[in-house]
């Protein structure tokens, strides 16, 4: 860092230019993570959203309102448009997925960046900067999802706060400021729910602003409202599309939990420092250090002073909503449950970089560069582990790799627009067949879980009503039909293949690959798919399930009995194979071949090469 310098300083061009090298350092280390295979793909809805982007290139006939993963999330429904828009020009790959995901994150760091350099200069810029690259584990990983939830918001709380600073330090007569900082506010909300804190804090702003500058403000507030009008436009379309699900979150009422506050933050907290190496648990501590640097950027006068106050009255806000909430995260057991934190690592990232220019200016900069330093090496330590952790022998070849493969899901995305979408399975087949498929089996798994799962099926009226939509092979649904089956016979897989047995000859082959498809539940982690493949072995399930299993183990992610959820894992099955590759080589060699054929097959649908790989 060098000393001291006016926010200004370098020129425009000096300072993007600076801010570039960041960006590209950036996009560096995400990449390599993505093209190490390292846990950073696909966890929940990522690929059923990249789905809803693929329905909007493909047209299906809905109203583009019920083409939203969820009505309630904006945020999603815009990284949707965006999937597409890289769908169209690159493919539907992962490597395409992941390039939204990046691309965000680069657009997230230019608004932290913008907002340190306009309250501490290039000093609190750089901090940022550097901590924003090099971030903890957790917050690398998020970064990679393509999701326009909780950490994506984040380019709009940032922007919010930006125009906030600005209009109290001294830029209140701008009128374009106000427009654009009111367009933040009101289209962050339609982004996430989560703004209505950021635009509560620049609202105080504006009430602080007015006792000292009426005149500005007076001018200024009937800007922001029109540019606060505008944003929330599409909240508007979408709640007078879709009713009262644009705010129906989840189903449940946002007030309620299942288990006290008291036992979900102790869990949560326990989970954050258990089974830490002594590196770690210094590094928590040293959290404890983000207060204090908010106080000596709150001791300094001007923009950091500024900037600390709102940083403060934020966190302080969404602390009292996180608690008060229904939202509050107990135990955590994988990195993808710290989402909702994501604003806490927010606000303290501002903090120190704030505190982190108040000791430069005031002499202490071997202390500034020990709590700048410190944290981000860390962050290249974790960096490290999640490199070793996945495959990074041959990046060039892991880059074709997701060029090549699909980045989304049909089924647990036709769950969602089924039902809003008011019509009748018949109806609904046909607008399921006008996605442009190459792999009619690939749509077919879609197709079964999202019509036929939630309800009682028979492999006569599956036959019957494709036939009426058109769909010339019913079998090949009904080889996915797992979900069903489960719902009518029970979780028991034994009990299941015994139900099975009990059918028709001919039936017998696709029900047994569908039991294997699905195993007990939707979401495969190591440990279910283990499990289910020893209730399998127990039950001397045939041939046919074990196929189905390989299936359903080339979409392995993640594993449950982890201890600790910041312990470094590999990446999914389907990118590295070795967990796969040691479990089947350890079962007999009938089994393990019909595992590899299933999971090779799983493969073959699942790239992209314009042929159809369906049986």
């Amino acid at each position: 860092m060098s000393g001291e310098q006016p926010a200004d300083a370098g020129g425009r061009g000096g300072r993007w230019a600076e801010f570039a090298a960041w960006a590209a350092l950036f996009c560096a280390a995400r990449w390599a993570l993505a093209l190490a295979f390292g846990d950073v793909f696909a966890y929940l809805e990522e690929y059923e959203k990249a789905a809803a982007g693929v329905a909007l290139l493909d047209e299906l006939g809905l109203p583009r309102s019920q083409l939203a993963y969820h009505p309630y999330e904006g945020g999603g429904f815009v990284v949707s448009h965006l999937d597409a828009l890289v769908f169209a020009a690159l493919g539907h790959s992962v490597l395409a997925l992941k390039l939204v995901a990046v691309a965000l994150g680069v657009v997230l760091l230019a608004v932290v960046w913008r907002l340190a350099l306009r309250a501490g200069g290039p000093v609190c810029a750089r901090a940022v900067a550097a901590l924003f690259v090099f971030a903890p584990a957790s917050v690398q990983q998020t970064s990679l999802l393509a999701l326009g939830i909780h950490f994506h918001a984040l380019i709009f709380v940032g922007a919010v706060l930006l125009g906030s600073l600005a209009v109290l330090e001294g830029a209140a007569s701008r009128r374009a400021l106000w427009w654009w900082t009111g367009l933040a506010a009101g289209f962050g909300l339609f982004f996430s729910y989560q703004l209505a804190l950021t635009n509560a804090v620049a609202l105080g702003a504006v009430c602080v602003l007015a006792r000292r500058e009426r005149q500005h403000v007076l001018r200024g507030v009937p800007l922001a409202l029109a540019g606060a009008a505008l944003g929330l436009a599409p909240l508007g379309w979408m709640a007078w599309s879709t009713g009262a699900a644009v705010f129906d979150i989840h189903g449940t009422d946002p007030l309620a939990t299942d288990t006290s506050k008291l036992e979900l933050l102790s869990g949560f907290a326990s989970s954050l420092w258990t089974g830490r190496s002594g590196l770690e648990r210094a590094a928590l501590l040293a959290v404890l250090l983000t207060p204090w640097c908010g106080l000596v950027a709150f001791a300094q006068r001007g923009a950091l002073r500024t900037l600390a106050a709102l940083v403060a009255a934020h966190a302080a806000l969404f602390a009292a909503a996180y608690v008060g909430l229904g939202f509050t995260v107990g135990r955590v057991v994988h990195y993808f449950l710290l989402q909702r934190a994501m604003p806490l690592w927010f606000f303290g990232l501002l903090a120190t970089g704030c505190g982190v220019a108040a000791l430069w200016r005031r002499g202490a900069r071997k202390l500034a560069l020990v709590l700048v330093l410190g944290p981000a090496l860390v962050g290249v330590f974790d960096l490290s582990r999640l490199l070793a952790a996945a495959q990074p022998h041959d990046w060039a070849a892991h880059a074709r790799t997701l060029a090549t493969t699909k980045a989304y899901a049909y089924p647990q995305y036709l769950q969602k627009i089924g039902p809003r979408s008011g019509l009748e399975r018949v109806a609904l087949a046909r607008v399921v067949q006008r996605f442009d498929e190459e792999d009619r089996e690939w749509l077919a798994d879609g197709l079964a879980n999202g019509l036929y799962g939630g309800t009682s099926v028979t492999p006569e009226l599956v036959r019957a009503e494709l036939a009426q939509a058109g769909w010339s092979d019913a079998d090949s649904v009904w080889r996915c039909i797992g979900l069903a089956l489960r719902n009518e016979w029970g979780g028991d897989i034994a009990a299941r293949l015994d139900r099975a047995r009990a059918q028709p000859a001919e039936q017998h082959a696709a029900l047994f690959e569908a039991i294997g498809r699905f195993g007990t539940r939707f979401y495969p982690t190591a440990d279910l798919v283990e499990r289910e493949l020893a209730q399998g072995l127990a039950a001397s399930a045939p041939r046919e399930f074990f196929f189905g299993l390989g299936l359903r183990m080339w979409a392995v992610r993640g594993d449950a009995r982890r201890v600790h959820y910041h312990a470094p894992a590999s990446g999914p099955w389907c990118f590295d194979t070795r967990a796969f590759e040691a479990l089947a080589a350890a079962q007999p060699p009938d089994i393990a071949a019909a595992l590899r054929a299933g999971f090779e097959h799983a493969a073959a649908l699942a790239r992209l090469d314009g042929r159809d790989a369906s049986r």
